[in-house]
This record gives C-alpha cells, sequence and structure tokens, in this order.
C-alpha cells in the first residue's frame, strides 16, 4: 500500500514538472519572436532616417542665405555702376539670395562688392573714379569692372575716342594689378523712342566687343532681346533699342528685366576666365 502512494506521488510530480516545462518552452519562443521583430524594426528606421538627415543639412543646421556663393563659385566680385547697375543688383538678390552684396570695403571677400561711382553724363570722370576705387581696395577683389550709363552717350558723343580714353585706363589697370581680372559691360540701351539715341552707345559696344571678346558682359544685346528671342530696333531700322519687356521707363530695368539680366550676369561671373 505505502508502494502505491509512493508511485503515486512520484507520477504526479512527473507531472507538474513536465506541464511546467511545456509551459516554458511555449512562452519562451513568442518573447523571442517580439524581441526580434522590434530590434528590426528599430534598425531599419534609423539606417532610413540618417541618409535623409544628411541629405538635408550635413552640417546639423538648415543652410541660411549669405552662407553660401556656389553661383560665383565662390568669386570676389568689385563692381561700381550707377543706376542701372543698381537695378541688376536688385535682380541679383531676387535670383539668388545665397549671394552676398555688400559695400567696396568688403572687396576681396567672396560675393559682390559695390559701389555708386561718378556721376551721369560724365563717363571721363568715372573711368577716373574707377581708377581711384582700385587703387582704395578694389584690387583685393578677384574680378572687376565698371559699368558706364545709358545717360553718358548722346547724339554728340565721340564713341572712338570715348573707347580709346576707356581702353587706356584698363590697359593700365591691368599692368598694375595683374591678379585681377577686368571684366567688361557694353553701355545699357533706351527703349524704342525718336528722342532716344542708342547710336553712340552701339558704336562704342561694337568696340567693346572686338576688343575685349570673352570677358565682355553684353547687357546691351541682353537687352535688345525680348523673352521670345525677338530683336528689338531703334527707329532707325539698325540700332539695337531695349525690348519694351524689360523696360521700366524707358531706359532703367523693370524687376523681370533686372531679374533676367542678373542671372545671366551671375552665369558670366561665375566662368568668366581668371588671370
Amino acid at each position: 500500500m505505502k508502494k502505491f502512494h509512493i508511485l503515486m506521488l512520484f507520477a504526479a510530480f512527473a507531472m507538474i514538472f513536465a506541464a511546467c516545462s511545456s509551459a516554458d518552452e511555449n512562452s519562451a519562443e513568442p518573447a523571442e519572436i517580439d524581441t526580434g521583430v522590434v530590434i528590426e524594426e528599430s534598425v531599419g528606421e534609423n539606417e532610413n532616417s540618417l541618409p535623409e538627415e544628411a541629405a538635408v543639412d550635413e552640417g546639423g543646421n538648415a543652410p541660411q542665405p549669405g552662407q553660401e556663393v556656389a553661383a560665383l563659385n565662390g568669386r570676389a566680385v568689385f563692381f561700381a555702376h550707377n543706376s542701372v547697375g543698381q537695378n541688376i543688383l536688385d535682380g541679383v538678390r531676387e535670383v539668388d539670395g545665397g549671394i552676398p552684396i555688400f559695400s567696396e570695403q568688403e572687396a576681396g571677400a567672396a560675393g559682390i562688392a559695390e559701389v555708386y561711382m561718378g556721376f551721369n553724363g560724365d563717363p571721363d570722370g568715372k573711368m577716373d573714379a574707377f581708377r581711384g576705387l582700385m587703387d582704395a581696395g578694389g584690387s583685393n577683389a578677384q574680378i572687376a569692372f565698371f559699368k558706364l550709363c545709358y545717360a553718358d552717350f548722346d547724339a554728340n558723343t565721340n564713341a572712338t575716342a570715348l573707347f580709346d580714353k576707356y581702353a587706356s585706363v584698363m590697359t593700365e589697370l591691368e599692368a598694375k594689378y595683374p591678379d585681377v581680372t577686368f571684366a567688361h559691360v557694353t553701355a545699357p540701351l533706351y527703349h524704342y523712342n525718336a528722342s532716344y539715341h542708342n547710336s553712340a552707345q552701339h558704336a562704342f559696344n561694337e568696340k567693346m566687343r572686338s576688343g575685349y571678346g570673352a570677358v565682355v558682359f553684353d547687357l546691351a544685346a541682353l537687352e535688345a532681346v525680348d523673352s521670345s528671342g525677338a530683336g528689338t530696333l531703334s527707329r532707325d531700322g539698325v540700332t539695337p533699342a531695349m525690348a519694351e519687356e524689360w523696360s521700366l521707363d524707358g531706359s532703367h530695368l523693370n524687376e523681370a528685366g533686372g531679374k533676367y539680366i542678373a542671372g545671366e550676369l551671375i552665369q558670366f561671373l561665375a566662368n568668366v576666365p581668371l588671370r
């Protein structure tokens, strides 16, 4: 009888042990599967998010306007001008806010250092002023140029004599500052109007094109073509004139014209051969 009770007790313990073992085995498998899924999903999210963060901002901060001058290839530009030049620089700000535009005292920094120069109607005085500006720090830039204005020309202008003076000044500056690339700009035009004279600008611009070639920013040629590609002529039917599409008041650039010319100028400055 005692042997029977012992055997029964032993059998009961065996059944309890087997049940516990079975419960442990059944519960262990789901725990391992759940843990594996969580880890795998977590790793997958991290792998996907890291490249996205790097693509948005490798430096850890969102890019801010003025921090980069990629559009100019990091070049330092010095630009002396008057009112049409201001129209163009306003366009640069609209087209690419990442290009710094600052005063002439900062010439040599990446971006465009700009200054109003001389008086309209006195082209000789503007040339002399540019010479002085180069001596005063403009020579710190990699690229330097100035622009004459439509108001510097009239029916009595001797375009040949004016260009000869211009070429003489530029030859002097190129010898004095051999590390500076001196760019050149054709004179801007008036819109089609009987009282406006584009013939003197055109004669001067033709000499500019033939004399300086690849380092000429052809403002006049750009002004004379509208967005459809059609050219505009003065009343003589021969001399180019500013397209109405770009004209604010017959001589200055409107907002669309400023942005159009600015885009072309940015490309020119980024690619003009350096000395």
